[in-house]
């Protein structure tokens, strides 16, 4: 096979026996993102179906929900953890044009209870699993600490999630700025939901005291971005 030289002309058809490698600074093209899917088999587009051609994910788990508060004055949650973001550079093998993906659910409050765990975010290429955990849900009514972040695993740059605070504070930040965790608010003793994509829930505060158990605030769902 005859090899091309810089300034050569092809004048007719051209076969390309392996990928064409973008130049630098080109970056990637195309995105497609992923908010909801439990193991779904997903086949790439075909402009991605060339061996050798890469590609990036970025992966991020569900939110956990801010902890409840009881009926006692001044009784309050802590806040959720956030999902970890996983951030993927992989390389196209022939033959293998799929990958599996799990879209991380977010914790829900319950009155006078700890918030619900976040789910993780997964994707399975090749036979390698990339994972970012879903955040802790946060302590319900006992002025114990937040919930954890969840952990990262597998990815070319991996980054665990945030901590929700203590006693009446935020629930935990995506990192890279993908979510913002939700707070207590004085008027407002439902917890305030996360924003974006993997925010950790705010808690519940009886302040002012009303009598009756509420529940945290709820965290935000996790997310995928394929990008070639």
């Amino acid at each position: 096979m005859a090899k091309l030289l810089g300034g050569s002309r092809i004048y007719g058809s051209l076969t390309v026996d392996n990928a064409i490698i973008s130049t630098a600074g080109s970056g990637f093209q195309n995105a497609i993102q992923f908010t909801t899917g439990t193991s779904v088999t997903y086949g790439f587009p075909t402009a991605l179906q060339v061996p050798g051609a890469n590609f990036k994910l970025t992966i991020v788990g569900g939110g956990g929900a801010g902890g409840g508060c009881n009926t006692t004055a001044s009784s309050t949650g802590a806040g959720g953890g956030s999902g970890a973001v996983v951030i993927v550079y992989a390389t196209v093998v022939s033959g293998v044009y799929t990958l599996i993906y799990t879209v991380g659910t977010a914790g829900s409050g319950t009155a006078s209870a700890n918030g619900a765990n976040g789910a993780s975010s997964t994707v399975i290429y090749n036979g390698t699993t990339y994972t970012a955990g879903g955040g802790v849900g946060g302590s319900g009514a006992t002025f114990s600490g937040g919930g954890t972040g969840g952990s990262a695993s597998g990815g070319t740059f991996n980054y665990n999630g945030g901590a929700g605070g203590s006693n009446a504070a935020f629930g935990g930040n995506t990192p890279l700025g993908f979510g913002y965790g939700g707070g207590p608010s004085p008027n407002v003793v439902i917890g305030i939901a996360g924003t974006g994509f993997g925010a950790g829930g705010g808690p519940a505060t009886q302040v002012p005291a009303t009598g009756t158990a509420q529940a945290g605030g709820a965290g935000t769902t996790g997310m995928i971005i394929l990008e070639y």
